[in-house]
């Protein structure tokens, strides 16, 4: 029965039985089940079965005998947190260890509230937590020929749409994955579920609403239950259509300003890929300026769609489907405003923020409208074809892949029995217009090998991209980034395959060096420098090597992309993670595997700019000699390759609280970087001299001027072993105020400019620029900050500081008013004789001077580590990656 009827993986007991009407089968995790267990009815979902449910009657609750009540109630109380269920929509092909939604053309709800569709849960409207005792369901509302849609049910009550980018409905097979042990749930499989769920748009209870938000049947009104940090949308359950052609929201509250609720119609997920046309969006919204039109309390809103004219009365007419569309807008049932539109496949959705009515709008005129905006509209999509137009002529190709070019994709195949590599490139370059491309891998064996990346006209056809000079690329079997045949880096990569898409985006265009960022299911994975210089021959390259598999992708050409993923600098799930750690979005930390032996790098997604110009780490876990802690540095985007001939051209600078350092922080305390640029006129991703400096606390400890590399410094935090979780404060990542001087960022500029001098001077003579003859000549890039703002006491920022920032150290204060107005030389020197000095004095029984000696010794150990980390040999660059 399991072989026809169902496909089981893992500690799950169920019901083996072919469903009937009403039925509901039981189904049971046991318990300690960490990993992801898996139950999957092969029966697909169909307009006549489109649903199925699960009731949740337990979450990490069982009983163990010979366990005292209260470790009973600890171990229910931890399982129950951690315990996930998950419910979607998968083929039979889903690897039997991944989650619906983390899959390629699949989607899943889990129980924490979070939604996904092909890896990404971007959505309109946010999740609702289900646990014990509510029921939860799936149901497709949409079979459409390349997606189709999916509206999730919370007790009845519609609480999520997503897109389902799956062609073959025969792969729309329910599932449910269940990890951390026990769970009992009740399902209804498709064929159990007597009727489907109707819902309608006039009932204001069945509208998506976000947790926070609440409906007062009463008034017929919807309320924020508190106030909210972000905007709280409100979707209807069903899309715009011929029988819902217009809906409306009365106003009932009007800001002084004269601001009014964001009405839109949307889709129900953000379409993939981002589609390249103007006149097919993912969300349009209409929001009149309060200077050109003051709306007042009463007044009605709306949005309509009018369909053409000469299709809509056609017996094979599908409203659903791709096509254009009038869009208008209505104010009291008069347009104002109308727009050709290409409706996405499902329709559009409808979002308010108040109340809905469908009242009958004056639609009289709407056909003549629709004809004469036709000609215009039908030139936009003729242009928008031309663009994406991709031909086999257009491709470089190894003679045994096999090539279907689609509407979307580049479909490639390689059959099991060819041997060896082959490579398919697009002869049109990437160009800061057109800077990412994408492939998704539908079919791989094991030890078959993808490898995306960029490589020039001239690139052998049987060749790894990255593998040669010039070239960069993304292995899946290692999940190495390389570049110019090396791999070593700030992020080590992920290993990915079939169900994955891996993206690789041109991030910045230099002249010299650009910056190649990978990514992997549309989260950032990491940077490598592409050091070829003809920006056009930047070619999309991918290889296929099967080992005996047959092999397939889905490539996404630039030209049919029009935007890259967008990336949140404040979203730590956003940074570039190690392979196996996860994020917590709420407390912005990340946990790393559990006993890695070697140092984890955590990375963001884009350099430090003049609009995000520092990032700070919090000390949330003791540290000593045995137990080191987090460190942070600016690093480039890979190490440079030739490696540059001086001491204001480095890899990396960093700080690292060892030794005597460790005395300038504790935990609880906050430490970072940031940049200032002294010029105005240089693009922030250009080379050019910066002043880098570090924070404890949000005060500035010392500067070192660099050459900014091109694509500019990542921020890096390195997590040493024994530490396994980092939490970053996103607090004052845009610095507005600190305690330089205009005359203090010249003096630092000038004195930095001297030092190249010297430094060009020494190798015009034959000298090297790492002899380092003393510790004087090893501090000398650092410095203090050389003059103080009295008017700036401490970092701001642009975001709002939290009041728990703990106040300087009295020690801190010490320091760095001791640095002002003083070179490091100089307070080294004086340090070492009131070292001297209070050691005499104190065997003479004079007064004790420890407290000054520790600040003295701890100003000596900052500059110490300073110096150690940020001017560290070639060699030693070589070895360790970019990061120590």
């Amino acid at each position: 029965m399991h072989d026809r009827l169902f496909r089981c993986a893992g500690d799950i007991q169920f019901t083996d039985a072919v469903p009937t009407p009403g039925q509901v089968i039981e189904v049971h995790l046991k318990p300690f089940s960490e990993t992801c267990n898996y139950l999957q009815h092969q029966r697909p979902l169909t307009p006549t079965h489109p649903c199925f449910f699960a009731q949740i009657r337990s979450l990490g609750k069982y009983k163990l005998r010979g366990l005292k009540a209260e470790l009973l109630t600890v171990i229910s109380l931890f399982t129950a947190k951690h315990s996930v269920v998950t419910l979607g929509v998968a083929g039979p092909d889903i690897h039997d260890d991944i989650h619906p939604g983390n899959w390629n053309g699949t989607v899943g709800y889990r129980s924490t509230g979070r939604c996904f569709s092909s890896h990404l849960d971007t959505a309109n409207t946010e999740g609702h937590r289900f646990g014990v005792g509510d029921v939860f369901g799936v149901m497709v509302t949409y079979f459409g020929r390349d997606m189709s849609t999916v509206i999730f049910l919370k007790n009845g009550q519609p609480v999520a749409t997503r897109y389902l980018f799956e062609e073959d409905h025969s792969h729309f097979l329910p599932t449910v994955t269940m990890e951390n042990g026990p769970v009992d749930l009740g399902l209804m499989w498709p064929e159990a579920v007597i009727g489907v769920p109707k819902y309608s748009e006039k009932n204001m209870l069945h509208w998506i609403r976000p947790p926070l938000l609440d409906y007062d049947a009463t008034n017929n009104v919807f309320h924020a239950s508190e106030m909210p940090s972000s905007e709280l949308v409100l979707q209807s359950p069903l899309p715009l259509s011929q029988t819902l052609p217009h809906f409306e929201v009365i106003l009932r509250e009007v800001s002084p300003r004269g601001d009014i609720p964001v009405i839109a119609i949307a889709t129900c997920s953000p379409l993939i890929p981002c589609p390249t046309s103007v006149l097919l969006s993912d969300y349009f919204k209409w929001q009149p300026s309060p200077k050109n039109l003051q709306l007042q309390t009463g007044q009605r809103v709306g949005w309509g769609i009018h369909y053409n004219p000469h299709s809509r009365h056609s017996p094979d007419f599908l409203e659903q489907q791709q096509q254009l569309v009038l869009c208008f807008v209505s104010i009291d049932l008069t347009i104002v405003f109308a727009k050709l539109m290409l409706q996405p496949p499902g329709a559009s959705k409808v979002e308010i923020d108040i109340e809905s009515t469908t009242r009958s709008v004056d639609s009289s005129g709407l056909d003549d409208l629709f004809e004469r905006l036709l000609p215009e509209a039908e030139e936009l999509i003729k242009e928008d074809f031309e663009h994406r137009m991709v031909t086999e002529e257009m491709l470089n190709k190894s003679p045994a892949l096999e090539v279907e070019i689609q509407n979307v994709f580049t479909k490639v195949r390689l059959a099991r029995d060819k041997k060896g590599i082959h490579v398919i490139q697009l002869q049109r370059p990437l160009h800061p217009d057109e800077a990412y491309f994408s492939v998704s891998v539908k079919k791989s064996g094991d030890c078959s090998v993808v490898c995306v990346g960029v490589a020039g006209l001239n690139f052998p056809l049987n060749r790894y991209p990255g593998r040669t000079m010039h070239t960069v690329g993304y292995h899946s079997r290692d999940g190495r980034m390389y570049y110019n045949d090396k791999y070593n880096g700030n992020m080590t990569g992920k290993r990915y395959g079939k169900g994955d898409t891996i993206g690789l985006e041109i991030e910045v265009f230099q002249k010299d060096m650009s910056v190649a960022l990978f990514s992997k299911n549309g989260l950032p994975v990491g940077t490598r420098y592409l050091t070829l210089t003809d920006q056009t021959q930047f070619f999309p390259t991918i290889a296929l090597c099967g080992n005996g598999s047959e092999m397939e992708v889905e490539v996404v050409w630039q030209n049919r992309i029009a935007t890259p993923p967008l990336y949140s600098v404040t979203n730590i799930e956003h940074w570039c993670l190690p392979e196996g750690a996860t994020a917590d979005r709420a407390t912005h930390t990340v946990y790393v595997e559990r006993g890695h032996s070697g140092a984890e790098a955590i990375q963001a997604p884009y350099s430090l700019n003049r609009t995000y110009n520092h990032f700070e780490v919090e000390l949330i876990e003791d540290f000593d000699d045995n137990k080191l802690p987090p460190a942070i540095a600016l690093c480039t985007a890979s190490p440079f390759d030739p490696t540059p001939k001086s001491n204001f051209k480095q890899d990396f600078i960093r700080f690292w609280a060892t030794g005597e350092a460790q005395k300038a922080v504790k935990r609880g305390d906050s430490m970072g970087w940031g940049m200032l640029y002294p010029s105005d006129d240089t693009h922030h991703d250009e080379e050019q001299l910066v002043i880098c400096y570090l924070t404890i606390n949000r005060d500035v400890a010392l500067t070192r001027v660099m050459f900014q590399p091109p694509g500019g410094f990542y921020p890096v935090v390195l997590v040493p072993p024994g530490v396994e979780k980092v939490r970053l404060n996103f607090g004052a990542t845009v610095i507005t105020k600190h305690p330089f001087t205009s005359e203090a960022m010249e003096d630092l500029i000038e004195e930095a400019k001297e030092m190249i001098a010297e430094e060009e001077r020494n190798l015009a003579a034959g000298g090297d620029p790492e002899d380092w003859d003393s510790e004087q000549n090893k501090s000398k890039y650092l410095k203090p900050v050389p003059a103080l703002n009295s008017t700036v006491k401490k970092l701001s920022s642009e975001q709002t500081v939290s009041s728990a920032v703990r106040k300087k150290p009295a020690k801190m204060v010490n320091v760095v008013e001791l640095m002002m107005n003083k070179s490091l030389e100089r307070v080294k020197a004086q340090g070492r004789t009131r070292l001297e000095d209070a050691r005499e004095l104190s065997e003479k029984g004079g007064p004790s001077q420890e407290s000054g000696d520790q600040q003295l010794r701890l100003q000596l150990g900052l500059a110490d580590q300073l110096t150690r980390w940020s001017t560290s040999s070639t060699s030693e660059r070589s070895r360790t990656c970019c990061i120590l």
